[in-house]
């Protein structure tokens, strides 16, 4: 279970990363110019880190790990709407 939000994380960060480029190339803008996947990766895999250290072993520390981990498929879900156009500018973007 431990290792579960790693993967969950790694694997948002790339479909985020994946879905930008395609939108990209698709016609979309990119509205953060300061994104990268490696800012994010490293945020991530500080952050959760961090939490299991400063959590006892519990499920509340799972938990919040878990958590932590769903928030990087946001970029993904928002990237997928915009190509979709079901969001459009200014609530979404790239």
């Amino acid at each position: 279970m431990f290792k579960l939000p790693y993967v969950i994380t790694a694997f948002g960060i790339v479909a985020d990363y994946l879905s930008s480029q395609i939108g990209l190339h698709l016609g979309g803008v990119e509205l953060n110019s300061q994104y990268s996947p490696l800012k994010a990766a490293s945020f991530y895999f500080i952050l959760l880190p961090l939490v299991g250290l400063l959590l006892r072993k519990s499920k509340y520390r799972n938990r919040v790990m878990m958590a932590i981990s769903l928030f990087s498929l946001f970029g993904v879900i928002n990237n997928t709407l915009v190509i979709y156009k079901l969001l459009s500018w200014p609530l979404g973007g790239l």
